[in-house]
């Protein structure tokens, strides 16, 4: 986009910095002390949805969780690696919340289900065209919003930490991304 459109490249780049600076900041802390920042990146489940609900508060989405998941006695309290979580939730968050402006009124929601452990994030909208759909996690793939880079990113690192990102759901009714264990 910078060399063929560079009046598209510049509000596209300023909008993905504070993101690409995160993720950055990171991986250098992961390089001078991986087993340190290995045993924080793990948090309970509760802190971390509780975490994510506070961050996207303004956001209108619909939050849906097991009824039960504050009240088991650990049953809540699974460690998740927290920092591939967020990275994924935050990709498809964002994702959504920019769909939205292209059309609007689509609901956006986000279900955590601990049998099987799954976290989907939906949206009400159009669906992915099927070829952007079949190459969406497997490569980098051109974007309207962003570098295109989010997804397949996420999609390694929750690989690498044994979990799937999956489109579970890409019809006239919505669209459904779920990351889940194995």
């Amino acid at each position: 986009i910078a060399q063929l459109q560079p009046d598209k490249a510049q509000p596209i780049l300023q909008q993905q910095l504070p993101v690409l600076t995160q993720r950055i900041e990171l991986i250098l802390g992961k390089l001078k002390s991986p087993q340190a920042q290995d045993d924080a990146a793990m948090l309970p489940l509760t802190t971390w949805w509780e975490g994510l609900r506070q961050r996207y508060q303004h956001a209108e989405l619909i939050w849906a969780e097991p009824h039960h998941i504050f009240s088991l006695p650990g049953g809540g309290d699974y460690a998740i690696p927290a920092a591939m979580f967020d990275c994924v939730a935050d990709n498809l968050i964002d994702n959504a919340c920019h769909k939205r402006l292209r059309e609007p009124g689509i609901d956006i929601t986000v279900k955590l289900s601990l049998i099987p452990f799954t976290l989907a994030i939906s949206d009400s909208g159009s669906p992915i065209p099927r070829g952007v759909a079949q190459q969406l996690l497997n490569t980098v793939m051109p974007s309207e919003d962003g570098l295109g880079v989010g997804l397949y990113q996420a999609g390694r690192w929750a690989e690498q930490m044994g979990f799937s990102l999956t489109l579970a759901k890409n019809t006239e009714r919505g669209v459904e991304f779920e990351l889940k264990k194995g």
